[in-house]
């Protein structure tokens, strides 16, 4: 599992003559050319003091023992200025180790001692950087730049030429991905499609265009199945661009309009413009009792993915 860590906590940040701009949750611009070699730019803790900071933690619980990758995407004026250092504390809070990662990808095994952990930026002679995320995930997975990700044809059977393309659904804070046991093994020709960013941009991006243009060039028909609010929305988007070519499958989770609105200008210049009375149309059509309010922004997500099973590609013996 890939945990995603963002810079949106400014109360551990070097402060003193620092420009800080935000751009979103994920592009945080930071300039200050005082900063002297070693200077911590930013820290994020596993631990935090709700009531006297009213933030959760930032950084997610890791097994004692197993090793992890921490992987950092931004880019630094001048290039590579910058490197991370993970301290690790004991349950009284005293530091177990310091370990320090030169450059923007290293290894480190959480110790088996350790009760809680911090992750800090420092300067190597950088006066400028453009955050985008922190990544950190168990080693021997899969870790790159790539905003989106795509597998390759799983389960292939050449007596059809139907292809079953699933959109993962982003959970808080992780990388869209599948966990439900067993799923994939149930469709014949499915291709998985992830995304590292938050709500994965709605998956309405000029690259997701690009490989399902590509896909219906090279498959009879194209399924897009969904099986959240997020992923919803896309196969809803991508089935009335592409019209006979796609086959929607998708369940009937959505966010409120309120939100998706949200998200449309967050995303403005980043994504497709959607046609909002055409969104309306179709969350008017919602069975009431799948109506979607903002509290259930606050409901987690998890095992969505077992919806998928009522669709006929993952009931074996069925086309």
């Amino acid at each position: 599992m890939r945990n995603i860590i963002y810079w949106n906590n400014f109360k551990r940040t070097y402060a003193f003559g620092s420009q800080i701009e935000v751009q979103g949750e994920e592009s945080v611009f930071f300039e200050n050319h005082l900063l002297t070699s070693g200077q911590v730019l930013a820290t994020w803790i596993m631990q935090a003091n709700y009531q006297g900071e009213r933030n959760e933690p930032q950084l997610p619980l890791l097994y004692p023992g197993h090793s992890y990758r921490l992987h950092l995407i931004a880019q630094t004026w001048p290039a590579a200025s910058i490197y991370m250092r993970i301290i690790f504390k004991d349950i009284n809070g005293h530091v177990l180790k310091r370990q320090v990662i030169r450059g923007f990808d290293g290894n480190f095994t959480y110790p088996k001692t350790a009760h809680e952990y911090q992750v800090e930026l420092l300067a190597a002679g950088c006066y400028k950087l453009h955050f985008k995320r922190l990544e950190i995930e168990e080693y021997g997975l899969t870790v790159g730049d790539d905003d989106y990700l795509f597998s390759g044809v799983m389960n292939n059977n050449e007596e059809t030429a139907v292809l079953n393309v699933i959109f993962t659904e982003p959970l808080a804070r992780l990388q869209a991905e599948l966990t439900y046991e067993g799923l994939l093994d149930r469709v014949t020709n499915c291709l998985v499609i992830n995304s590292t960013l938050s709500n994965a941009k709605l998956y309405l991006d000029d690259k997701v265009k690009a490989k399902l243009q590509e896909l219906v060039k090279t498959y009879q028909h194209v399924n897009l199945i969904s099986y959240g609010p997020v992923t919803n929305l896309t196969t809803w988007y991508y089935g009335r661009y592409f019209g006979k070519k796609m086959t929607v499958y998708g369940t009937n989770d959505f966010y409120s309009l309120k939100r998706y609105q949200k998200l449309f200008r967050e995303y403005l210049h980043e994504m497709f413009a959607v046609d909002t009375d055409l969104l309306v149309a179709r969350l008017e059509k919602l069975p009431k009792k799948a109506a979607r309010t903002d509290l259930d922004l606050v409901k987690p997500l998890f095992n969505l993915e077992t919806k998928l099973l009522a669709f006929p590609m993952f009931r074996k013996g069925e086309a």
